[in-house]
């Protein structure tokens, strides 16, 4: 019984701390100028989406479903909110390095 209810806690604050973390990022990159981009929309939706939909298959299933497997690149076992977390975040590291202009080259 303990156990199970440990294992209750944990899963509960896996789902807290993922949602919290899910709105900070969201507000950071709303609320910034320098997130205004498109792509930053588009990233963003995606990284949210991926976050939020974890959360919600740990408090339904009370685990994350992977079951993505590709047997022939021994690779991790993952789902589609993984991936569209990692896309986003891809996403985001390539506007961030290829689409903005950096403010220092504004003052020259």
């Amino acid at each position: 019984a303990d156990k199970a209810m440990y294992e209750r806690k944990q899963r509960l604050k896996e789902t807290v701390l993922a949602i919290i973390a899910s709105i900070l990022l969201g507000y950071f990159v709303c609320s910034k100028k320098y997130f205004c981009l498109k792509i930053d929309k588009i990233a963003l939706g995606l990284v949210l989406g991926g976050t939020l939909s974890n959360a919600i298959d740990r408090l339904i299933f009370h685990g994350v479903r992977d079951f993505i497997y590709l047997k022939f690149m021994n690779f991790a076992i993952f789902n589609v909110a993984d991936m569209a977390i990692c896309i986003g975040a891809a996403l985001i590291c390539f506007s961030i390095i290829f689409l903005r202009k950096d403010k220092k080259d504004d003052r020259t």
